[in-house]
């Protein structure tokens, strides 16, 4: 149960993580690859979207197949798509995988926090459910002091 609930945690971290880090690298790729306003913001749009539109699908294949092997997919899927995109050299590459990210994030959140809600023992419950709110602040929290440190 710690060992699950420690992993959604981390993984709940990374989605506030991801979400941020466009945010502090947009500048940066503005300029690196003469992005118009529209294109700096495509990237974390996709990434949104395509974790909207397979949210819904996870329901039926975390039925199907289980929750578990669903977050998991999600979650391993979110860390090749990230490591991915610190490797892009074009604009098309950066689009595609944060579409794939989001599509991972989608896979994978949904069955992680019904997980969270069905996991622990009953007293722990609300504990492991609000844990996921304070992971995404974590994740953005920690993102944001990488960026100072690298920054200064």
């Amino acid at each position: 149960t710690i060992l699950y609930m420690s992993g959604a945690f981390l993984f709940c971290c990374l989605l506030g993580a991801e979400v941020f880090v466009l945010a502090i690298v947009g500048p940066i790729l503005r300029c690196e690859w003469n992005l118009d306003s529209f294109s700096l913001t495509a990237p974390q749009m996709s990434t949104n979207f395509s974790m909207m539109c397979f949210t819904g699908l996870t329901s039926t294949l975390g039925d199907r197949f289980g929750r578990r092997p669903m977050a998991l997919i999600g979650a391993v899927g979110v860390v090749v798509a990230g490591i991915l995109c610190a490797f892009t050299t074009e604009y098309w590459q950066l689009l595609t995988l944060r579409l794939l990210m989001g599509l991972f994030f989608g896979v994978g959140i949904p069955p992680a926090v019904v997980l969270s809600g069905e996991v622990p023992p009953k007293r722990f419950r609300a504990l492991g459910m609000s844990g996921f709110s304070l992971a995404w602040g974590v994740g953005v929290s920690v993102c944001g002091a990488i960026a100072y440190i690298s920054i200064e």
